[in-house]
């Protein structure tokens, strides 16, 4: 009787013992990764935002400033040459004939200016207005489109991989 009580209380003091222990592992396994896991997911994430935010900004102002100076300079001048030799031939003709040479001059100067005026003012705000918009809307789109796809895809793999991780471990811990 006395043998069947000390094996008893026996057994009953090295369960107790094994699963202080066994908790004490389990406990300490599951912080450690738990700490781990929260520290890279905030790291990851912030860089990623500081860089795509940049590299966006600074390409979309450059290319913009570039093409709407130039197209707007290049028209402008080309017009006003072309009317200005016109019109000089003209009054230069004119000027032979001695008997009408009143007539001739008043209403030379009226046509000069006023063609003058219009096509200088039309030409350049259509011009000027269409190629800005056009440029500045595709180098945007472009940019902001593989950056994003970058960094979406590695994002998703790491944490997939850590889930997998932890599940494993709980269920060694268990058994």
């Amino acid at each position: 009787m006395n043998v069947l009580k000390l094996v008893w209380r026996n057994t009953r003091r090295n369960t107790r013992r094994n699963t202080r222990r066994n908790t004490r592992k389990s406990i300490s396994h599951i912080t450690s990764h738990t700490t781990n896991h929260t520290t890279n997911h905030t790291t990851s994430h912030t860089t990623s935002h500081t860089t795509s935010h940049t590299t966006s900004h600074t390409t979309s102002h450059t290319t913009s400033h570039s093409t709407s100076h130039s197209t707007s300079h290049s028209t402008s001048h080309s017009t006003s040459h072309s009317t200005s030799h016109s019109t000089s031939h003209t009054t230069s003709h004119s000027t032979s004939h001695t008997t009408s040479h009143k007539t001739s001059h008043s209403t030379s100067h009226s046509t000069s200016h006023s063609t003058s005026h219009s096509t200088s003012h039309s030409t350049s705000h259509t011009t000027s207005h269409s190629s800005s918009h056009t440029t500045s809307h595709k180098t945007s789109h472009k940019t902001s489109h593989k950056t994003s796809h970058k960094t979406s895809h590695k994002t998703s793999h790491k944490t997939r991989f850590t889930r997998t991780a932890r599940t494993t471990i709980t269920i060694t811990a268990n058994l």
